[in-house]
């Protein structure tokens, strides 16, 4: 999917078409296009998914279909950073040589 299917993929039009074409057959938006794997098949249909989803919901509230998109939306790649667990530590210790602790 990775090299095939990204061109596809980015643009949210195409999985929204996607998406609604699978809606309205009762089939699952991967069975339209063959795929190598299926991860490949299952991530297609979680990104048709989310992104239908999100047209839909936009429209039920007079938005734009495709508002929300851009900027760290939806389908972006995760660039948001985990908070450091260092709070969360009460003590630390040593693990002993012979394992027992």
């Amino acid at each position: 999917m990775q090299s095939n299917c990204v061109p596809f993929v980015r643009e949210k039009p195409n999985l929204w078409r996607l998406y609604s074409a699978a809606t309205a057959y009762g089939c699952r938006p991967s069975d339209f296009v063959q795929l190598e794997t299926e991860l490949a098949e299952w991530q297609l249909d979680e990104a048709c998914l989310m992104v239908g989803r999100r047209v839909e919901k936009n429209m039920n509230d007079g938005k734009d279909a495709f508002d929300g998109f851009d900027g760290g939306g939806l389908l972006n790649a995760v660039k948001r950073k985990y908070r450091s667990a260092k709070q969360f530590v009460k003590r630390t210790m040593k693990i002993p040589e012979n394992g027992v602790w």
